[in-house]
């Protein structure tokens, strides 16, 4: 599909407008699960997931797609999910001063201060 063809832009501008709520809803859930550190900026993150939603677009595979979807389910949405999140989330490792190990070990560390202390009695 070329996009200098008027009819083909305005085409996938409807189309990623209709999908990009999908953006502000793995930004929420990552954001809520601690998944992206605070000092990220949202707006860059937003970015990331525009650049999913528009490779889901032209990736997605609508033939092997049909063959394999149960009647009704939304494949295209599941789809664009997976690829918003992974650019939300390589966009985040990548902006993220502390390596990726180190983290994952303070939050180890936070979540053993959180236990509460079992009693000798």
């Amino acid at each position: 599909m070329s996009l200098k063809d008027p009819k083909n832009k305005k085409m996938f501008e409807d189309f990623t407008a209709e999908h990009a709520p999908l953006i502000n809803k793995q930004l929420n859930v990552l954001r809520s699960s601690g998944k992206i550190p605070p000092h990220i900026k949202d707006e860059d993150l937003h970015f990331a997931g525009i650049h999913g939603l528009v490779d889901a677009v032209h990736k997605y595979d609508h033939d092997v797609a049909s063959r394999t979807s149960k009647e009704g389910e939304n494949t295209f949405a599941k789809y664009a999910e997976q690829r918003i999140r992974g650019k939300i989330l390589d966009h985040a490792a990548e902006q993220d001063a502390i390596p990726k190990p180190l983290r994952e070990r303070s939050k180890n560390l936070a979540a053993l201060d959180k236990k509460p202390e079992e009693s000798e009695d």
